[in-house]
């Protein structure tokens, strides 16, 4: 809040001239004084009547001595405050400097000399009054609860208000009125409170103004069902503003917790010192409430509240049990950082969070992903989208949001989270019902993605909603140094511009469909073992692809470091054709490299699982799976400041032999909270008012050991004469291929010898058995395993 100047005072001959640059803040609209409160009542009066002179020589004012006139003065200078931060009281407009009247040892008369007429205040007022039955036309209904009106006012002043950080934004009284929020659109905390007072007001909900000197600061406190509970909207708007975004970290709170820093509920910042004339708030009710980390707005439908979560999630709230119910995830979408010089998605590094906006209009809910509005049903049936695919390259950022105004839908565009962001507008609400087919726009934005690539890069779609790749982006591919991934969720495709054959080809379908039982059981069994898994492969595209792609296909945990041996199902000749062997890397991720659409068999077998019924060799060493953990990424919700939440870089597709590696980049701000609010510190999230700091971003690299090498040197075996015995061959145990270290490929070709898919000669032989009893089995392939992820220091 603003700071107010001091009331200045001072004596002039026989009449008594004051000062009055402004209010108090310490003054309370909840004043108990009845003295006080009626002669704040006949200043009142006075003051919208236009009155020259206000008579207030029935109150008995003495002046006669210093004592005296000081206690007269301040009753008088405590009542013009009382009166000022009346809501509707900003449109009455005087002079700084006012006069009191003498006679017979009393104050008689305060002379008001007014800055605009009754009728300018009054039209003013009326202006106010006209958009506050709008707002409750259009938000409230009898029907709803104190609860639920009390929310949907809270929601609505937060979406529909910017908090004026450096007084830079146009208002008509400094920030502090009902005016500026409700007419002009921004203010300052004052204004916010006096706001949602003349709000409830006409909501039939009490509410009073609460304010702290220490922290240069006013809220609400709000009575719901015969409780009071502490309200600050202030602190619950976004700063900078943060279209389609509200907090609810400070709504219905009691004096306990409203003096409690509490992060993870979305509070930074205790507030303290407050005057509240004797109120108290002593309720705990909803001191946990789930609202509190939601930060987008809540719709309420009788008893059942709609919302998004902070994962993404489509949930419910039953007002009249308590429950929330989590539906559906909305989206898997990430919110890639911003590639400046390409002026395109990195998709290379995300934040962390899901920014999307509901909006439910007849009992329709819009959401948005990065780069697509879909509407559903309210219980969550029929996704579908709506208007066409919002090219990035376009709007020059992704959707962090929407806002529904004058009847339109309206995306909220920035390149990071903290930004203010810029409007797009998507479709009217009257034409959302219309299914607008948005394949076509998507491919022509593709195309023009792929041409404004420059060579040596890299870019990453979200395909989840396509299947078919269309010639004309293929032929946009062509030939140059460039490397495109398509993302299909479970699966996605690398393709190189320098793999794509010079011959013209058709749209590529990129669908897999996943055990459909096109290939005949006889077949798999005929290339699997008793433990193997197998998982059939159907690609949906016919023929040659015209090209070489690497597909990634996530198998799932479970099969972590299992031995792989791809098969294409020869229909012609009722034959399975082996492909090739790989490994399973330490993500249950498989790549194949392929040319051509087929029916392939994926036979998968765990290492260290007896082959078929054979069981002589038991394995005396647990077995364990390398992992290659990925930072966590969490997500903290606090509404003092906006900051970037934390990036997480994508990992690369990864082969066998390859470690994951990820970069983890967080940011952090230091902020300085504006003259008139104390914010709290900084973390990620949504935000509170304080000026607007730049985020750095640090970028930090950890490189998760997936497979440490050893790193003893080969020695040349000594040469034999004629006549003596051969010398034992010299290296390493368990360097099979004789690089001079132990790794993954000398586990993998274990693991093919056990499958029969490799010889081994005698020198090979030797050094494969690891254990020393003369035979190669599990118990060497597990040890060699265990050495390679460090679980036993040598074999």
């Amino acid at each position: 809040m603003k700071k107010f100047a001091k009331l200045l005072s001072s004596f002039v001959s026989a009449a008594l001239a004051v000062n009055f640059v402004a209010p108090a803040v310490s003054v309370v609209l909840a004043d108990t004084d009845n003295t006080i409160a009626s002669l704040s009542e006949t200043i009142k009066a006075g003051l919208q009547r236009y009155d020259a002179a206000i008579d207030v020589s029935s109150f008995g004012l003495k002046v006669d001595n210093e004592e005296n006139k000081a206690e007269s003065v301040k009753r008088i200078t405590d009542s013009i405050s009382y009166v000022r931060k009346m809501p509707d009281m900003f449109s009455v407009q005087y002079e700084t400097s006012l006069s009191l009247r003498i006679g017979a040892g009393v104050i008689t008369d305060i002379v008001i000399k007014y800055t605009n007429t009754r009728e300018e205040a009054d039209a003013r007022l009326a202006e106010v009054n006209k958009k506050i039955d709008e707002i409750i036309e259009q938000n409230i209904n009898p029907e709803m609860t104190e609860l639920e009106k009390a929310l949907n006012l809270h929601d609505y002043l937060v979406l529909n208000t910017s908090y004026d950080l450096n007084q830079s934004v146009p208002d008509l009284y400094d920030g502090y009125t009902a005016y500026d929020i409700l007419m002009c659109g921004n203010g300052v905390c004052e204004g916010y409170a006096q706001a949602y007072n003349m709000l409830l007001e006409k909501a039939g909900i009490s509410s009073i103004m609460v304010t702290s000197d220490s922290m240069n600061h006013a809220w609400n406190l709000v009575n719901i069902d015969g409780e009071w509970y502490h309200v600050d909207v202030t602190w619950d708007d976004p700063t900078p503003d943060a279209t389609g975004r509200v907090g609810h970290g400070y709504f219905l709170l009691s004096d306990k917790a409203f003096a409690q820093a509490k992060p993870e509920a979305g509070r930074n910042t205790a507030h303290r010192d407050w005057n509240s004339k004797g109120f108290e708030a002593t309720s705990e009710k909803y001191d946990n409430a789930f609202w509190q980390t939601v930060s987008a707005e809540i719709f309420t439908r009788g008893d059942q509240w709609y919302f998004i979560n902070k994962n993404g999630e489509y949930s419910r709230y039953n007002e009249s049990t308590g429950n929330v119910d989590t539906w559906i995830s909305l989206c898997e979408e990430k919110w890639y950082t911003w590639d400046d010089q390409n002026n395109m998605p990195s998709y290379k590094a995300y934040w962390d969070g899901k920014y999307m906006s509901l909006i439910i209009s007849d009992n329709k809910v819009y959401f948005n992903t990065p780069t697509q509005l879909y509407s559903m049903n309210l219980d969550g049936s029929e996704k579908v989208t709506v208007g066409n695919y919002i090219n990035p390259y376009e709007t020059h950022g992704l959707v962090y949001g929407l806002k529904l105004n004058g009847g339109k839908i309206y995306a909220v565009i920035k390149q990071k989270p903290d930004d203010e962001g810029s409007l797009y507008e998507i479709i009217a609400i009257a034409d959302a019902g219309i299914n607008v087919t948005h394949k076509v726009s998507f491919i022509e934005s593709l195309v023009d993605m792929i041409n404004a690539m420059p060579d040596g890069t890299s870019g990453k779609f979200d395909f989840n909603e396509e299947t078919v790749l269309p010639s004309e982006a293929i032929d946009a591919m062509r030939d140059r140094d460039i490397t495109i991934t398509f993302d299909l969720g479970e699966y996605s495709w690398d393709i190189k511009g320098k793999d794509i054959g010079a011959e013209e080809t058709g749209d590529l379908n990129l669908e897999i469909k996943k055990d459909q039982g096109v290939i005949p059981g006889d077949m798999l069994k005929s290339v699997s073992h008793n433990n193997s898994s197998v998982i059939e492969l159907d690609l949906q595209h016919e023929g040659l692809f015209g090209l070489k792609a690497s597909i990634n296909y996530l198998l799932g945990s479970e099969f972590c470091n299992n031995i792989a041996v791809l098969y294409t199902y020869n229909q012609a000749e009722s034959k399975m054709d082996k492909m090739n062997t790989t490994l399973v890397d330490s993500n249950g991720a498989l790549q194949l490299s392929l040319e051509q659409s087929s029916c392939y068999a994926l036979v998968l077998n765990n290492a260290y699982a007896p082959i078929g019924t054979e069981t002589s060799v038991q394995e005396t060493t647990a077995s364990e799976t390398i992992s290659e953990s990925e930072p966590a990424v969490t997500e903290t919700e606090v509404p003092e400041i906006t900051t970037a939440p934390e990036v997480t870089t994508v990992p690369e597709t990864t082969t066998v032999s390859e470690t994951v590696m990820t970069t983890e980049q967080t940011t952090v701000s230091e902020t300085t909270a504006p003259e008139e609010t104390t914010v709290p510190e900084t973390t990620t999230a949504s935000t509170e008012p304080a000026t607007e700091a730049s985020s750095e971003v640090t970028t930090t690299e950890a490189t998760t050991p997936a497979v440490t090498t050893a790193t003893t040197e080969l020695t040349t075996p000594a040469e034999t004469t004629p006549g003596t015995e051969k010398p034992e061959p010299e290296g390493i145990k368990g360097d099979i291929d004789g690089n001079g270290r132990i790794d993954l490929s000398d586990l993998t070709t274990v693991a093919l010898y056990l499958l029969g898919d490799v010889n081994l000669n005698e020198t090979q032989l030797k050094f494969a058995d690891v254990d020393g009893d003369g035979i190669v089995g599990l118990t060497d392939l597990a040890r060699i395993k265990q050495f390679i992820s460090h679980k036993i220091e040598k074999l």
